[in-house]
């Protein structure tokens, strides 16, 4: 499990599958959807880095053959 909260938004948002998933995996079911909206809502909403959103576009992609998004 991944304790600290910067590392584990460091791993989802780091565009590597391998990192993405680790730190998805180390995550309650609760959790795990709550990331999702949040990542969901970084893609959607203004007000974002462009890098931010590409990040979670990547992450969500990663996470979508895991979850129904």
């Amino acid at each position: 499990m991944v304790d600290d909260v910067e590392k584990l938004w460091e791993m989802l948002l780091s565009r590597h599958p391998e990192s993405i998933l680790e730190a998805f995996h180390s995550l309650s079911g609760a959790d795990q959807q709550q990331v999702i909206n949040h990542m969901v809502r970084m893609t959607s909403e203004e007000g974002w880095h462009p890098e931010q959103i590409l990040s979670a576009q990547k992450a969500l992609d990663v996470l979508k053959n895991l979850k129904k998004l």
